[in-house]
């Protein structure tokens, strides 16, 4: 059904497949690429840019292109169902990492705003939260309505 009448030649459907592969690839790759300089931007503040310069990136970018040309052309080499094994692993694994990166980021920013709250000279009011939040509920919608419009001239 898909190419019945001959309309797409082979050629364009074997391109396409391997161009297919390869972006897709690079994307989940990239993913877990940024999700891990995120991670270490994190974590290691003001280090950052020894450890990730515009070289490195670039290498980075460069090792992400050939892995995944080269991976794709493993089917050229008949074993094709391998090949595609391969692909689906290493885009679980991006996934893993990228999941485990973005729940580290979170983790370490939870622990770094607990460290500062417990160490800031600033006292955090909450009474003052409390307050507001209970005077907020006691006041009725009509009382409210009538603060909001307060100087508004009404239409009858």
């Amino acid at each position: 059904m898909e190419n019945q009448h001959r309309s797409v030649p082979c050629f364009v459907r074997v391109m396409y497949s391997n161009a297919f592969y390869i972006c897709c690839g690079v994307a989940f790759m990239t993913l877990s690429a940024v999700s891990y300089e995120r991670l270490v931007a994190v974590r290691l503040r003001a280090r950052y840019n020894k450890v990730f310069s515009g070289n490195h990136v670039l290498k980075f970018m460069a090792a992400i292109w050939v892995l995944n040309v080269a991976l794709t052309s493993l089917q050229w080499a008949g074993i094709n169902k391998i090949s595609r094994g391969i692909h689906l692993i290493l885009r679980l694994l991006c996934l893993l990492i990228s999941v485990a990166a973005s729940l580290s980021i979170c983790y370490t920013l939870r622990a770094h705003d607990s460290r500062l709250l417990s160490h800031s000279s600033i006292p955090v009011n909450r009474e003052l939260k409390q307050t507001t939040t209970t005077t907020a509920t006691r006041t009725s919608s009509n009382e409210r309505f009538n603060e909001q419009n307060n100087g508004c001239a009404r239409v009858s």
